[in-house]
């Protein structure tokens, strides 16, 4: 949607996908070999614990930041940490079957050394390396993905998979770029190693990215960039969009569960992940939200915009509806233009003419009689059973999709799974022999059988009225400021305006005499 509308209005734009070795699969895969290298840190060895531990997200950290701990307190490296905590046959921290799983990524570790100081082929160990990911089905993916059909950003159109990408890379590596420069090379070749490959190999390889990483830079100067938030790390921007910061978006619903995850760690995870996207803009930052959705049912903000200092904030509605006062005209002529961006009667008058009657069919989507039965909360629950089956011919009549709904929440209610909606399926049970339930059958299959394009036309003409009605609303509950009161004076009114929106429509009003 927001490409269209760039090409729509011819605004340039580029599309980044993730580069190539910032790939989490490919990051593994490095940070596997170069555990092999002398002298190598910490952070390869804590890459590959977390790759290759068998648990969630959240576990793993606490894994890692244990194994951690240890070594800050004793003075010593991560893996050495690592092999005392999982080598011992008890463990105050972790149970038998933790400690077993990390022998094995000790035990994985140690294959992989051992493969690169025997084979000669750097080739032959990246692809015994891909079969010890648990993700290595992420190997047969297609490198690089466009969009559209079109080439993204700084990356070629190619048809390749991920591991064939690499290994081509490795080969063009060694035949353009590689010259044994180290004197121990020959006794490492004749060991039937490649260590001193891989170190070359993985140099070049960390060059490479750094200057890349510059051309983007370069080539994000003059156009917008859509991207996300993962992708966004380490770039930043004069201005900055956030789209969709929703509930169900920042932080995200999870669809195996068709919840937000609640845990701290989750919850902490996701507002870090906004801070980061935050934190991208340099000078100007919008945060945009969505009203309502496809069902005509209210979204929430995200919650964490409420963490955000009042005094940061500058709330924004339809530009073309009302200015902050930092926007107010500084002279006559901006006055003008304001006055001129500023909603009319005449203007307001026709578009009202214009949505009143789609409006009018619709009316009530959000706040029908019969789901103001129901919370706000469990709207959205009960919108969704309507809409799923009403989308099916064979349902498209009030009576039979009232009869399948009352099936389907039968056959849930008597699921012997853990039911968190158990009540409001309770609920709209007992409400669906009423008239305003049939009603609403009634409109739901009617939604359903407007065209695709003309539901989004009409959705967008929807979230408009509203916000509209929210501006002013918000200009109704607001004093107006100093220089639309000049400035009405200035025009000759004598009318003392009790609102921005009433000092907005007398500027209009006594500009058109």
């Amino acid at each position: 949607m927001i490409q269209a509308a760039f090409r729509e209005r011819k605004i340039p734009f580029n599309v980044h996908g993730v580069a190539f070795y910032r790939k989490k699969v490919i990051k593994a895969i490095m940070a596997m070999l170069k555990t092999t290298l002398p002298g190598c840190g910490d952070g390869p060895f804590r890459q590959v614990f977390k790759t290759l531990l068998p648990y969630e997200k959240a576990e793993k950290m606490r894994v890692v930041e244990h194994i951690e701990k240890i070594s800050t307190v004793r003075k010593c490296s991560f893996i050495s940490s690592a092999s005392d905590v999982f080598n011992a046959k008890m463990s105050g921290t972790f149970n038998r079957s933790q400690l077993s799983q990390g022998r094995k990524v000790l035990l994985t570790l140690e294959m992989i050394k051992k493969l690169v100081h025997r084979e000669p082929s750097l080739s032959s160990i990246i692809t015994s390396i891909g079969n010890f990911l648990p993700q290595k089905y992420l190997l047969e993916k297609q490198a690089v993905v466009d969009c559209d059909g079109r080439k993204l950003l700084n990356e070629d159109s190619d048809l390749r998979s991920v591991l064939q990408y690499l290994l081509d890379d490795v080969t063009d590596f060694l035949s353009s770029q590689f010259a044994p420069r180290h004197s121990g090379f020959d006794d490492m070749m004749e060991n039937k190693g490649c260590l001193g490959v891989l170190k070359a190999f993985v140099d070049y390889i960390c060059e490479r990215e750094k200057e890349n990483f510059r051309c983007r830079r370069h080539d994000n100067e003059d156009s917008a960039t859509l991207t996300t938030i993962h992708q966004s790390k380490g770039l930043e921007w004069d201005i900055v969009f956030i789209v969709k910061a929703n509930e169900s978006e920042i932080p995200l619903l999870h669809e195996h569960s068709g919840g937000i995850k609640e845990g701290r760690d989750s919850i902490e995870e996701e507002r870090r992940l906004l801070y980061v996207a935050m934190t991208r803009a340099r000078v100007k930052l919008f945060v945009l939200y969505v009203i309502m959705d496809s069902n005509w049912q209210v979204l929430r903000p995200s919650r964490f915009l409420q963490e955000i200092p009042a005094y940061l904030v500058e709330l924004q509605g339809d530009i073309n509806l009302v200015e902050k006062k930092e926007l107010l005209p500084r002279s006559l002529s901006e006055a003008s233009e304001l006055a001129e961006a500023t909603l009319t009667n005449d203007s307001l008058g026709k578009k009202t003419d214009e949505i009143s009657e789609n409006l009018r069919d619709m009316e009530g989507w959000d706040g029908n009689i019969f789901l103001r039965r129901f919370k706000v909360d469990d709207r959205g629950i009960i919108a969704r059973i309507f809409h799923q089956w009403a989308k099916k011919k064979a349902f498209q009549d009030p009576k039979r999709l009232l009869d399948k709904v009352r099936f389907v929440i039968d056959e849930r209610l008597t699921c012997r799974k853990s039911n968190k909606v158990k009540d409001v399926l309770v609920a709209l049970r007992s409400s669906l022999k009423c008239d305003e339930a049939f009603q609403f059958a009634e409109k739901v299959i009617r939604w359903e059988q407007i065209p695709l394009d003309n539901r989004t036309y009409l959705l967008r003409e929807r979230q408009e009225h509203f916000q509209k009605i929210r501006v002013e609303n918000a200009m109704s509950a607001s004093t107006p400021t100093a220089k639309q009161i000049n400035y009405l004076r200035k025009l000759g009114c004598t009318v003392v305006p009790e609102s921005k929106l009433h000092a907005s429509h007398l500027i209009e009003q006594y500009r058109s005499l």
